[in-house]
């Protein structure tokens, strides 16, 4: 598999794989993970990388099997999920503390975000230009 799109419902055509993720508690887990990527009162606080693992098996313990073998994944956040940084998720359970030991989805893929379904669409299947 090339590509994942993940997000809203709408029509793709073009053989790419897409699931829908929502659910209940979706965005207090979201908002709990951004605030600790951002600086507060001058200082960040430390990051929680259970909950960065917590907040992938949430979003894409259902689909792992889809996951194994990708190497993009094209996010189309909505609502909560739009605010949460996908690079800082992480696959595997942490054994440490050390953020140098975490699996995180970005070493092992390449993450882009498109606004909808429907551009995600478009620009897969628009021909690429001829370069001179």
């Amino acid at each position: 598999m090339k590509s994942l799109a993940i997000g809203k419902a709408e029509l793709l055509r073009d053989g790419a794989d897409v699931v829908i993720l929502g659910g209940a508690g979706l965005a207090g887990l979201a908002a709990k993970l951004r605030r600790s990527v951002e600086v507060q009162g001058g200082a960040m606080s430390d990051f929680d990388l259970a909950l960065a693992h917590r907040m992938y098996e949430r979003l894409f313990g259902s689909v792992r099997d889809k996951l194994s073998d990708l190497k993009h994944l094209v996010i189309v956040p909505s609502g909560p999920l739009a605010s949460l940084p996908f690079s800082v998720l992480v696959e595997q359970t942490p054994t440490s503390k050390r953020y140098s030991d975490a699996a995180w989805v970005v070493r092992r893929m390449a993450i882009s975000h498109s606004p909808s379904l429907r551009a995600f669409y478009v620009q897969r299947s628009t021909a690429s230009a001829v370069k001179p």
